[in-house]
């Protein structure tokens, strides 16, 4: 009763097919998660992109009615009804006339500021 080698299929111990299905599952979640990622960087910048347009939009506005730009961003909500989300965003308002188009920046704060 020789058992001949050729017969028999060779079978990876349990614990090499464990790891392998582990490190597959690892390399597939590491891609879903820098995917996330990568939306909600896009989704941050655009939000700051639109934060900017809206208050850029409001000045020229201002501009085109009174004709002079806001002496500041107070002038604006007040007066053009915009809204600054102060609780996420940084907004930074240079004027250095009242019929040169002032300095715009919007800049995202971190968590806990």
């Amino acid at each position: 009763m020789n058992k001949s080698l050729y017969g028999k299929k060779k079978k990876l111990p349990f614990s090499i097919n464990t790891m392998i299905t582990g490190i597959l599952f690892l390399a597939f979640l590491g891609c879903i998660l820098y995917g996330f990622n990568d939306v909600s960087s896009s989704a941050k910048e655009q939000q700051l992109q639109i934060a900017q347009k809206a208050v850029e939009r409001a000045a020229v506005q201002c501009y085109a009615i009174e004709g002079r730009y806001p002496p500041d961003l107070s002038y604006l909500e007040s007066h053009y009804g915009i809204i600054l989300d102060t609780d996420h965003f940084l907004y930074h308002y240079e004027r250095f006339g009242s019929n040169l188009m002032p300095e715009i920046k919007v800049f995202e704060l971190e968590q806990g500021e």
